[in-house]
């Protein structure tokens, strides 16, 4: 997906948040949140969220557009 992009996993090439952000919110229309390690420097996680009706696997949701928290990891 952020291949599409030009966005590709790297330990010498770094990306601003927008770019990535504009990436997934392009293709999926959602703003996932991202979660960052190793002391902000690399991407660790992508979450997308949404409201589930019922169980998970009965496959009844909307998904959110945007990710409503930030947490910091330090």
């Amino acid at each position: 997906m952020l291949a599409a992009y030009d966005i590709n996993p790297s330990n010498k090439t770094t990306y601003p948040l927008a770019k990535i952000q504009d990436a997934l919110k392009a293709q999926t229309g959602s703003l996932p949140y991202l979660g960052c390690g190793q002391n902000g420097t690399s991407l660790s996680e992508i979450w997308y969220f949404g409201h589930v009706f019922g169980t998970v696997s009965d496959h009844f949701g909307t998904p959110l557009r945007t990710a409503l928290l930030t947490v910091s990891k330090e």
